[in-house]
């Protein structure tokens, strides 16, 4: 069986550099803590997420070079972290396909995070058939599970991606908070929690960069996660609650992101228009059967 110094010693030197970095941001923080030497609070929470994005994504470097590698990284999580199933997903139809099974027997909630991505999605969940975005809509429009999302918002896509999910999920158990963007993108990975148990790691935008997803379901693993969310979550700033939006923070946000103002207002009516005509159809088409 592999051992875990064996992973590492296969990360090359790309992955060494990325776990390197995390491991010295780790030890940072540990000094912090223990006041031998003092950073204000953001940096201190700055440099612990930066150290856990960066070791994740270490660990996912080496599950994208070749699917043999895939077995010595399960062994070596299997020795961390006891029994894990891991396996390699690819970004796109697969991913939604997977994602949508995970959905599908989710029980109590879904953690999403977006940290390190200008690019966005913008559909509306029921114009998404087949999309994971849409059985995610209909299971929270039924009340049957909750989701929490961290956010980056680092341009104007991003924020009227935002917008969109915000408007689109209100009235539901959908809370979104951000995380002031740095100057630019960090290489940290995103995740996805299902119960706890199902873990979706992607998004590496590094010079390990990769278009596969990688699938984690272990237990264990959430001792881990836990302390990565829950660090991104209390250091976020709320966007809204279950029925309200904080419009006044989007427009802080779109401030510091170049956004003017008049632009918030078009991307806050095109959506809203677009929540209402797809009620006012469904409601029609309920009428008329």
């Amino acid at each position: 069986m592999a051992s875990l110094k064996d992973v590492f010693l296969k990360l090359g030197w790309d992955g060494w550099t990325f776990s390197l970095c995390g491991i010295a941001a780790i030890i940072i923080s540990v000094l912090d803590f223990l006041q031998l030497i003092n950073l204000d609070s953001g940096n201190a929470i700055k440099i612990v997420l930066l150290a856990c994005g960066l070791l994740m994504a270490a660990m996912a470097a080496l599950s994208s070079r070749r699917s043999a590698d895939i077995a010595e990284l399960q062994n070596s999580i299997h020795e961390w972290l006891g029994a894990a199933h891991i396996e390699q997903v690819r970004d796109g139809r697969d991913f939604h396909a997977h994602a949508r099974q995970s959905i599908s027997h989710a029980k109590k909630y879904i953690v999403d995070t977006t940290l390190n991505s200008t690019e966005a999605d913008i559909v509306h969940p029921v114009e998404a058939l087949g999309s994971y975005y849409n059985l995610l809509y209909e299971r929270l429009k039924k009340g049957e599970i909750a989701y929490n999302r961290v956010e980056i918002i680092y341009n104007k896509k991003r924020l009227e991606s935002v917008i969109a999910r915000l408007i689109t999920h209100r009235g539901m158990e959908y809370l979104i908070r951000y995380i002031e963007s740095p100057p630019s993108l960090i290489p940290m990975i995103n995740v996805m929690s299902v119960d706890g148990d199902n873990y979706y790691l992607a998004g590496i935008k590094t010079s390990i960069n990769t278009s596969d997803v990688l699938f984690v379901k272990s237990s264990e693993f959430s001792m881990f996660f836990d302390n990565y969310w829950n660090e991104l979550w209390y250091s976020a700033k709320p966007l809204n609650s279950r029925d309200e939006i904080d419009w006044e923070e989007i427009n802080k946000i779109a401030t510091r992101i170049n956004v003017k103002p008049d632009e918030v207002k078009e991307m806050r009516a095109k959506w809203e228009n677009k929540a209402n005509m797809l009620s006012s159809a469904k409601n029609t088409k309920m009428l008329g059967a």
